[in-house]
């Protein structure tokens, strides 16, 4: 499968716990959010493998030869191309502030690059056969690699590649990760359909939730670390507090499932795509759905919001659109 098998969209972290007292509701209202632009990824087929900057400014793109095409959204043209693997990209990270990026290939080795510069930070070879996920730490400071068919999940310094924590979940392989906003806990998704929480200092299992996330899907965190979205076996959109993993509340979602789910960074609001071709924006207090986009969605979808929150870049298929207000 050449797509990523899981990916756990991540976002630049604000900061403090308080970091969205800034954010005034009326200043983004997401229910006047309208198709502003979109222009068609060109060379690309629906199976490239493809990953979208937390801000949406870049799409990081694989052709199938191990090297990665970094494109500008704005404009569609090639920022890049990044060279080192050898064969095709199975899962990416992107650190929370943009500057890095890590790969995981099917040659077995997980690389962390510099994205402005293009240089490899960290080269290794974490597990037997390839590493199934990746994610970065909030501060960008470490990576963990999940494996996929050794079991273990590895912790090691983003510069460097110096191992430093490893611990085996329970289930075989683990296809996807993602960390909370405090950097605290790991949270992992495992071909049992399950959501574990880890400790990221020692690897014990925390907390775990049964999950309708089929082999294309994320979870999703708040920008303040405060809240974790995840579907629901029924389509369902959980919404829960990170300090005690309490469910917090629940939003309908989509009829036919919901794959993918993003947080927006005022941490009020949620975008979710499903299988019924929508993408739709979410007000978390009031459980109440402001827009629905008409998205023609081709196999594993990426969302990101704008830093400022006034856009959202989709990506499906070959397509890329940007929606906000006009």
């Amino acid at each position: 499968m050449r797509l990523a098998a899981a990916l756990l969209v991540l976002l630049p972290c604000a900061g403090s716990a308080g970091a969205d007292s800034g954010w005034r509701r009326e200043s983004v209202d997401l229910s006047r959010f309208e198709l502003l632009r979109q222009f068609v990824l060109p060379d690309v087929d629906d199976q490239n493998a493809r990953s979208l900057s937390p801000a949406g400014q870049a799409i990081a793109l694989s052709p199938g030869d191990g090297s990665i095409r970094l494109v500008d959204t704005r404009q569609g043209g090639e920022l890049r191309i990044l060279k080192g693997h050898t064969a095709d990209i199975h899962d990416w990270a992107w650190s929370w502030d943009g500057r890095l990026l890590a790969t995981s290939a099917m040659d077995g080795s997980v690389r962390v690059w510099e994205v402005e510069t293009g240089k490899t930070l960290a080269s290794v070879f974490a597990h037997a056969g390839y590493s199934c996920s990746v994610a970065f730490s909030p501060d960008g400071r470490r990576f963990a690699a999940g494996g996929s068919s050794e079991g273990t999940v590895k912790i090691f310094e983003a510069v460097g590649g110096t191992p430093v924590l490893t611990f085996e979940p329970p289930a075989r392989a683990t296809w996807g990760l993602g960390y909370t906003g405090d950097g605290k806990s790991l949270v992992g998704y495992h071909p049992d359909g399950v959501l574990r929480v880890y400790n990221s200092a020692d690897g014990s299992e925390v907390k775990s939730f049964d999950s309708g996330m089929g082999r294309a899907i994320g979870a999703s965190f708040s920008r303040d670390g405060r809240l974790m979205a995840y579907p629901s076996p029924e389509g369902e959109i959980v919404i829960l507090d990170t300090t005690a993993w309490a469910e917090k509340r629940r939003l309908a979602g989509h009829a036919r499932g919901t794959f993918r789910l993003l947080f927006h960074p005022n941490n009020r609001a949620v975008a979710s795509a499903g299988v019924d071709g929508l993408v739709r924006l979410w007000d978390i207090d009031s459980s109440r759905m402001l827009k629905a986009l008409a998205e023609p969605l081709v196999g594993d979808c990426r969302m990101a919001f704008g830093s400022d929150g006034l856009s959202l870049v989709v990506i499906s298929g070959r397509f890329v659109r940007v929606y906000g207000r006009k």
